[in-house]
């Protein structure tokens, strides 16, 4: 990942997707990092709360629409964008292709986390625990009583449910019209989250939250917790892929204490709001390099509500 280097001139900083819980609460954090940045955002929804939060505010076509990549391009042009934050999802490939500068994302290694059965497989290459994974076409393999569905390439729960393997039969029938799917075993336990950050080729940490309560596939409430065990994990998983930038970790403690890796998320997660609630800013960290927006978070339990607070 290139450093992005601050001096008198604001820099430029390009959200996409601003309306999500990723790009908003980057934006947030580095309005009030006090860094000298000028923040540009875009959305397909003219009224997402982010609008009133930049510098300058852009609708934008959605991702599907085939104009969303030269929109885009067009956009950072016009505004002489320095940075586009790595915090959106769609349309990865296609922005990896084009090689533009102001992208600081590390599309290779991103690439394979963001396919599901991809990343899947290399982790099971790897000796990582991760739940028993076929494609729908294979899911018959699967002995597991209870499982669970979703895009392999789709974000957050969109589109996800648990299923008993007695129904997969029917399901299989309608989904196979419908958006490309997997089929895992489903793991009964407590859900985590990790956001970390490696620059450089070096591991630079990370924040581990056991999430207490979830809304719509989105974490609302955490327990940030020093978790040696998963910070470990992080730190090997990316350092294998030889990963640049922010990653986000969905994993599942078992109710036998293992964990298991459920999915890695080449970018910020929305849950970088109770890192930055913990005294973590890694978007400043991000664009800085400066090492006073890391260090080790305040533990505790954080909620969101219209803000982030400790409980």
């Amino acid at each position: 990942m290139r450093p992005v280097l601050l001096g008198p001139t604001p820099i430029r900083v390009l959200a996409l997707e601003a309306g999500g819980p990723a790009s908003t609460s980057a934006l947030l954090q580095l309005r009030e990092s006090g860094l000298s940045v000028k923040l540009i955002a875009a959305d397909m929804d003219p009224n997402c709360a982010v609008s009133s939060l930049a510098d300058e505010f852009y609708r934008v076509l959605p991702a599907s629409n085939v104009a969303y990549i030269d929109e885009v391009i067009d956009l950072i042009t016009r505004c002489h964008v320095d940075v586009v934050l790595p915090s959106f999802h769609f349309a990865m490939r296609e922005f990896a292709e084009l090689d533009h500068p102001a992208f600081v994302n590390d599309f290779t290694a991103g690439l394979v986390c963001q396919d599901k059965w991809q990343f899947y497989k290399w982790c099971r290459d790897n000796g990582y625990s991760v739940p028993e994974t076929t494609l729908l076409a294979g899911s018959n393999k699967i002995k597991a009583s209870k499982l669970y569905a979703k895009p392999r390439y789709g974000v957050g729960s969109k589109g996800n449910f648990a299923l008993a393997h007695q129904e997969l039969k029917n399901i299989a029938d309608y989904l196979q019209h419908h958006d490309e799917y997997i089929i895992q075993e489903f793991i009964d336990g407590e859900m985590w989250v990790v956001d970390a950050m490696r620059c450089d080729r070096q591991f630079l940490g990370c924040t581990s939250a056991r999430v207490i309560t979830q809304r719509a596939g989105h974490a609302v409430a955490v327990e940030i917790i020093t978790n040696p065990e998963l910070a470990a994990l992080a730190e090997d998983v990316l350092n294998k892929l030889d990963y640049e930038g922010p990653a986000n970790f969905d994993v599942m403690r078992s109710t036998g204490g293992d964990y298991f890796i459920l999915e890695l998320n080449p970018r910020f997660g929305g849950t970088i709001c109770f890192a930055h609630a913990a005294g973590i800013n890694l978007p400043a960290y991000l664009l800085s390099r400066q090492k006073k927006f890391l260090g080790a978070p305040i533990e505790g339990r954080y909620s969101l509500s219209s803000n982030v607070v400790r409980l």
